[in-house]
């Protein structure tokens, strides 16, 4: 059922030479969507 032979196109994607720049599609994090990711404690804010 399953062939052995690799596709003359695949590829295995290589990691990016620095881990931490962002590629164009690509938005940095923010609070809030650490916040949203349970990342990050809620923010209390004082009346």
């Amino acid at each position: 059922l399953l062939s052995g032979r690799m596709p003359s196109n695949f590829s295995i994607p290589l990691p990016p030479a620095d881990p931490d720049a962002l590629t164009d599609d690509e938005d940095p994090l923010t609070d809030i969507d650490l916040e949203e990711l349970g990342l990050l404690t809620p923010r209390v804010e004082e009346d």
